[in-house]
């Protein structure tokens, strides 16, 4: 799958249809689909800090495109802490290039 960047305006429909800001989604698979998998956290401050983001969660959730066009959330939504996230990121990035120097 080809991944692209987009700015915040680019998933209106996806916050509407999870009544969230677009600022507050990570990833959106498909977003001009009938289904779109959006990753997403919960609302924080611009200034958080690390151990303040640790504390958060990231959420994995379905949305539907229905017979009018219109998306709607089409699974509960799947929580993981973004402390275990980012753990396993840290993990993964020390096997992979070692320890820090």
């Amino acid at each position: 799958m080809k991944a692209e960047w987009h700015k915040a305006p680019a998933f209106a429909e996806v916050a509407e249809a999870l009544g969230i800001n677009t600022s507050q989604i990570m990833a959106a698979a498909n977003p001009a689909s009938n289904l779109v998998v959006v990753v997403y956290t919960e609302e924080m401050a611009d200034d958080i800090s690390y151990e303040e983001a640790r504390q958060a969660n990231v959420y994995t959730v379905a949305l539907r495109r229905g017979s009018d066009g219109i998306l709607f959330v089409a699974s509960q939504p799947l929580v993981a802490p973004v402390a275990e996230m980012l753990d396993d990121l840290e993990r993964h990035m020390r096997d992979k290039f070692g320890e820090p120097s």
